[in-house]
């Protein structure tokens, strides 16, 4: 993970959500994280692959927001 994927991220949520780097995890709130490093992931349960990236989440519910800032990231700019 990498600064330009944290604004990313920041841009389009705002102050909506807390989202943060620590080290190779993106923090997203107390929803979970978002890695590009498979054994960053230390669940047994509640983790998941999405577009090339892991997640590991608090609670079920929290799934689509990963999702939904994965595809935030992961979206390349579009030159017109």
């Amino acid at each position: 993970m990498n600064t330009e994927q944290l604004e990313k991220a920041k841009k389009e949520y705002g102050y909506a959500m807390e989202i943060t780097l620590e080290g190779n995890k993106l923090m997203v709130a107390n929803d979970g994280f978002i890695t590009d490093n498979q054994e960053d992931i230390t669940a047994k349960k509640k983790f998941g692959e999405y577009n090339g990236f892991y997640y590991q989440y608090t609670k079920k519910g929290y799934i689509r927001e990963m999702i939904r800032v994965i595809q935030t990231i992961s979206q390349r700019a579009v030159i017109a």
